[in-house]
């Protein structure tokens, strides 16, 4: 039994690896068919930090890295596409945590500066780590697609080599910057800067207050279900039994 939890264990390492560079390999696909569109959204600043720091928290939960954060913004509402600054952010702080070994450390540090004038806030986020580091030769190269340092220290880590070329090309979507600084063996520093709008609190309508009740009574009703796939007939099966509906297939 022991042996079959870690097989499939494996299995689930090895298919979640895959599915990564699958995604990969599509996101810089569509950005180069330019497929992507930046869809800015007013954001609640501090709701959207605590979803990337759970995310974060995750990452290093069963690695001994000290992780911390400086956070100097002061605005509580900005319009950007929520989801790729997301991307953006996960991206890098993942390649901080995955190329530092134990005992290192990782550290976001962020801060804010503005453009009064157009009404900009430049957002500034650098992820410091103390990591393997990359060569003066290797950062020339650091965001050109498929391309990984190979090194001793970096020989059991797995990656496509697509990150930073898919983070280079939404930052430039957004009309932003991204410089890198490293010492190998020594750590890097990956500095982020992006032109934001400023929001208005008073413009910002939180979606979760205005969920409608969408529950309904079912029970007793008839279902025709048509779907050829043995494995998720039974499945939607079981939710309609389960709710006292009669399904017929």
């Amino acid at each position: 039994e022991g042996r079959l939890d870690e097989y499939l264990d494996n299995i689930i390492v090895s298919g979640n690896y895959l599915l990564g560079v699958l995604n990969d390999v599509l996101e810089m696909a569509r950005i180069e068919n330019n497929k992507i569109t930046i869809d800015e959204e007013l954001v609640d600043v501090e709701e959207f930090k605590h979803g990337c720091l759970v995310s974060i928290e995750e990452l290093v939960k069963n690695k001994d890295i000290d992780f911390s954060i400086e956070d100097n913004g002061t605005n509580k509402y900005l319009y950007f596409d929520k989801v790729h600054v997301q991307e953006i952010f996960m991206n890098l702080a993942s390649n901080a945590i995955k190329y530092t070994p134990e005992g290192g450390s990782v550290k976001v540090v962020t801060n804010e500066s503005y453009d009064d004038k157009n009404d900009i806030v430049y957002i500034e986020s650098s992820f410091i780590d103390t990591g393997i580091g990359m060569s003066e030769e290797f950062i020339e190269h650091a965001f050109d697609s498929f391309e990984r340092e190979r090194t001793t220290a970096s020989a059991n880590l797995t990656g496509t080599g697509l990150g930073l070329a898919i983070v280079k090309r939404l930052i430039d979507l957004m009309n932003g910057t991204i410089s890198i600084e490293s010492t190998k063996g020594e750590g890097t520093i990956i500095t982020v800067k992006l032109p934001l709008r400023k929001g208005e609190a008073s413009d910002y309508v939180d979606k979760d207050e205005y969920v409608e009740d969408t529950s309904y009574d079912l029970r007793g009703i008839s279902v025709l279900l048509a779907e050829d796939n043995d494995i998720n007939a039974e499945i939607v099966m079981e939710f309609f039994e389960y709710g006292d509906m009669s399904i017929e297939r």
